[in-house]
C-alpha cells in the first residue's frame, strides 16, 4: 500500500504537468535520458505524436540541456557525440560574451584552444549544430583541416606580435579564409551523420518517404510491437531500415545474422537464421529499407525480437501505387460505447473542419458485441487531415486498433 500510495501520487503528479506544461515536461524528461540513446528516440518520437518540434541543435541557441524555446524544444549540446563538458561551458560562455557566433570561420577562431578540437568540431557539423553559419555541412567538413592550420597559424602570429606590411602593428584583420565551392550533401547521407554524431534522426526520417505504403500494406509498428501489442508467436509484415547487421559463423558453418530493425518509433533486434539469411543475403545492406515477415518471439528475462522468415525489397511501384491510393474508410475498434476511451476519440473525430462530401467515412466496430456502427457525418474526417488523425487515434487505442482501407 505504500508503494502504491507513493507511485500514484507522482503518476498524479507527472500527467499534470505532462498536460499543462507539455513543452517544460517533455524538456526536462530528455535531459533525464541524455545518455540513453533508446530513451532520447523514445521521447523525441512522443514529442513529435504531441506536436512539439524538436529543433535541430545550434551552437547560437542550444545550452548543454534540451530547452524550451516558443517555437518547441531546442536540442541539447551534451546529447551531442565527442563533445565534453568544458567545449560546452565555452561555447555558451564564448557567445554570451561576445554575442552570435556569426560565421564558421568566426566559431572556430573564437573557440580555438578551449578544449576545442577536430573530433568536437566534427560532431557539432555532423549534427547541424552549426547550418546557420553560411556554409553546407559538405564544406564545413571538408575544410576542418586548413581552418585548424590557418587559424593556427594566424595565433602563433598574434603572439610573437607580428607586423603589418607596413609596420602599422598587429594584423587585425584575420587571414583569408575560403571555404570549398562544393555542393550540399544528399539528403540520406546528412541523415546519417545526424544519426551518427546525436544518435537519431534530427531534420527527417529516412523511413519519412514510406510512410503512405506502410499505411496502404497495414505494416506493424516497432513501437506497437514492444509494447506488447503482439503475441509471441504472431506473424507480421513489418516495412523498416537496417540500422547495423552483425554476420556470426555457427558450429556447423552455418550463418546467423543479428540485425537491428528501425522505423520511425524505434528499434528492435531481429534473428535471421541460416537457411533464410542465405536466400535473401545480397538485400542484407546496413541503411537498407525492406519489407520482412517476421514472428514475434517473446521469452522471460530477455526484451521481444523477432525471428525472420522473409524478405523482399520495396520497389518504386509499390510505393507509387500507395501513394495514388485513397482512403476509402477509417476503422476504429473498441470494447464498447461507452469505453472512457470514445470521448478522446469522438473529441478528435470532431475537431476536424470544413467537413465535404469527399470526407472518409468513420466505421466504430464493438468487441463485445461485435456490431459495427457508422458515425455521424460530422465525424467524418477530411483526406487532408487523415494522416494526423490516424496517429492520435493510435496514441489513444494502439494501432491494432486503428485501420484505414483503400
Amino acid at each position: 500500500k505504500s508503494h502504491a500510495a507513493a507511485y500514484s501520487f507522482v503518476a498524479y503528479q507527472t500527467a499534470y504537468l505532462k498536460c499543462h506544461y507539455e513543452k517544460e515536461y517533455m524538456a526536462s524528461l530528455l535531459t533525464s535520458v541524455l545518455s540513453n540513446e533508446d530513451k532520447v528516440v523514445k521521447y523525441t518520437n512522443e514529442c513529435h505524436a504531441l506536436n512539439i518540434p524538436v529543433l535541430m541543435p545550434s551552437v547560437n541557441e542550444s545550452i548543454r540541456d534540451f530547452k524550451v524555446t516558443s517555437q518547441g524544444i531546442r536540442f541539447g549540446l551534451l546529447a551531442i557525440k565527442n563533445l565534453g563538458e568544458g567545449v560546452i561551458e565555452a561555447v555558451i560562455k564564448e557567445r554570451t560574451q561576445g554575442g552570435p557566433f556569426t560565421s564558421y570561420y568566426d566559431f572556430c577562431y573564437r573557440l580555438y584552444g578551449k578544449d576545442f578540437n577536430k573530433r568536437a568540431l566534427e560532431g557539432l557539423i555532423k549534427s547541424g549544430a552549426l547550418d546557420n553559419l553560411g556554409a553546407n555541412r559538405r564544406q564545413m567538413l571538408q575544410s576542418i583541416d586548413i581552418i585548424f592550420d590557418v587559424i593556427d597559424a594566424e595565433k602563433k602570429g598574434e603572439l610573437s606580435g607580428q607586423l603589418s606590411f607596413f609596420g602599422e602593428g598587429i594584423l587585425e584583420e584575420k587571414r583569408e579564409f575560403t571555404l570549398p565551392d562544393v555542393k550540399e550533401l544528399e539528403r540520406k547521407d546528412l541523415l546519417l551523420f545526424e544519426k551518427e554524431s546525436t544518435g537519431l534522426y534530427l531534420s527527417g526520417h529516412p523511413m519519412n518517404n514510406y510512410e503512405k505504403y506502410v499505411r496502404y500494406i497495414r505494416s506493424a509498428r516497432i513501437n506497437n510491437i514492444q509494447n506488447e501489442e503482439y503475441n509471441d508467436g504472431d506473424r507480421l509484415t513489418l516495412v523498416a531500415l537496417i540500422s547495423s547487421l552483425k554476420v556470426k559463423t555457427t558450429k556447423n558453418n552455418s550463418q546467423i545474422a543479428n540485425v537491428v530493425l528501425e522505423d520511425i518509433t524505434g528499434t528492435i533486434d531481429c534473428v535471421v537464421f541460416g537457411k533464410i539469411f542465405n536466400e535473401y543475403k545480397p538485400l542484407f545492406k546496413e541503411g537498407e529499407v525492406l519489407k520482412f515477415t517476421c514472428r514475434v518471439s517473446e521469452r522471460e528475462d530477455r526484451p521481444i525480437e523477432l525471428l525472420c522468415e522473409r524478405v523482399e525489397q520495396v520497389t518504386v511501384s509499390e510505393i507509387s501505387a500507395s501513394e495514388k491510393a485513397v482512403p476509402k474508410k477509417l476503422y476504429i475498434q473498441i470494447e464498447n460505447i461507452e469505453n472512457p476511451a470514445m470521448n478522446s476519440v469522438k473529441q478528435i473525430l470532431s475537431e476536424q473542419r470544413k467537413h465535404t462530401d469527399s470526407d472518409i467515412p468513420v466505421y466504430i466496430f464493438t468487441k463485445n458485441d461485435r456490431k459495427t456502427l457508422e458515425a455521424p457525418k460530422n465525424m467524418w474526417v477530411p483526406l487532408e487531415k487523415i494522416a494526423s488523425v490516424f496517429e492520435k487515434l493510435v496514441r489513444i487505442l494502439g494501432e491494432n486498433n486503428i485501420k484505414i482501407t483503400y
